[in-house]
C-alpha cells in the first residue's frame, strides 16, 4: 500500500474528541464513515455528498450506492483506493488503532465520541464547520433540539418516573453501564435506568441482578416485530417482574436505538410515549418522530 504524504492536503489543525490532533485539508470533498451513526451524522450534517464510502454495516437507502468497506477488520486498501480527504470513526466501535494506522498512512481520521444526545446534536454542527456545510448542519440541530425539548419537558412534567431496563439481548441481557448514552436517554424519556450505577458502559446482567431491581418497563431493541413472550421463554423466572406482570416490555427498532447519531432523538420519543403515554396524550401535538 502506498501511504499518502501530500502536505499539500494537510491545510488544517483540529482536535478530535479522542483528544488526537489531526491535519486535515482547508477544503474536505471525500469523506468515508467507518460507522452507519457517523454515515448519518453526515447525513444530517449536509454532507451526504461529500460520502465516497462506508461501512459494511451501513444501509440508509442514500448510501446504496457507495463503496461499503470493512470496518472490523478495517479494510485499509480500499479507503486508500477511495482517496479520503477525511475518515470518520466511532470511539467504542472503531479500534483507537485503526485511527492510529490511518494517520500513519497519511489520512486525516477524526474520531467522534458520543456519550449523550447533545453531544451528537454539536457533532451535526462540528462535521457541518469541517465540511463547510455549516447552515445545512445548524438547521437541522436547532430541529432536533426543538424535538428533543419538547419530548424531554412533557416527560419532565409526569408525575411519576419508572425504573426502566434497557436490553440488547433477550438471552445474554446484554446491557448499558454508566457513561453509556442510554442513561441520558432514559432520563431524558422521564425513566430512571436500573444499570446508571453499574461502572462499565457495557454489561451483561445476571438474572439475579435484573429480579434483585424489578424494573417497571423493560426497553428491547429487538426488532420492532419481536415476540415480547419470548423474554419470559428464555428466563422463566423473570414472569414475577413488575414490567412483566403487567405487560410494560417494549421492543423497538434496534437501528434506532443502538446508534448513537441523530435517530437518537427517535429513540428518544419512542421510549418516553412508552414510560409516559398520558403525558403524551394529553398534549394533544403529540410526539414528532423524524424521518
Amino acid at each position: 500500500m502506498d501511504c499518502r504524504g501530500s502536505a499539500a492536503r494537510r491545510n488544517a489543525t483540529v482536535v478530535d474528541e479522542a483528544g488526537r490532533q489531526i491535519a486535515v485539508p482547508t477544503r474536505i470533498e471525500r469523506i468515508v464513515s467507518l460507522a452507519p451513526s457517523l454515515t448519518e451524522l453526515a447525513v444530517a450534517a449536509g454532507a451526504v455528498d461529500r460520502l465516497v464510502g462506508v461501512s459494511s454495516a451501513d444501509d440508509l437507502p442514500q448510501v446504496d450506492s457507495l463503496a461499503h468497506i470493512s470496518a472490523l477488520p478495517v479494510d485499509f486498501e480500499g479507503i486508500l483506493n477511495l482517496n479520503p480527504d477525511l475518515v470518520l470513526l466511532l470511539e467504542g466501535v472503531n479500534r483507537s488503532e485503526d485511527a492510529d494506522r490511518l494517520r500513519d498512512l497519511g489520512i486525516a481520521a477524526y474520531v467522534f465520541d458520543a456519550t449523550a444526545i447533545d453531544d451528537v446534536l454539536a457533532d451535526i454542527q462540528r462535521l457541518g464547520e469541517m465540511v463547510g456545510t455549516e447552515e445545512t448542519a445548524n438547521d437541522r440541530a436547532r430541529t432536533l433540539r426543538d424535538a428533543v425539548d419538547f419530548v424531554t419537558s412533557t416527560a419532565a412534567a409526569a408525575p411519576e418516573r419508572p425504573s426502566v431496563l434497557v436490553l440488547v439481548g433477550d438471552a445474554d441481557l446484554y446491557a448499558f453501564g454508566s457513561g453509556s448514552y442510554i442513561q441520558d436517554l432514559v432520563r431524558r424519556a422521564g425513566g430512571s435506568s436500573i444499570t446508571a450505577d453499574i461502572p462499565q458502559m457495557n454489561a451483561v446482567l445476571s438474572e439475579e441482578y435484573v429480579l434483585s431491581q424489578d424494573p417497571d418497563v423493560i426497553v428491547g431493541a429487538f426488532g420492532e416485530d419481536y415476540d415480547v413472550a419470548e423474554l419470559t421463554r428464555n428466563h422463566p423466572a423473570f414472569a414475577q417482574l413488575r414490567a412483566v406482570r403487567s405487560g410494560r416490555i417494549y421492543s423497538v427498532d434496534p437501528d434506532v436505538l443502538l446508534r448513537p447519531g441523530p435517530r437518537l432523538v427517535d429513540a428518544l420519543a419512542v421510549i418516553a410515549v412508552r414510560l409516559h403515554p398520558e403525558a403524551f396524550n394529553q398534549r394533544g401535538d403529540g410526539v414528532v418522530v423524524l424521518e
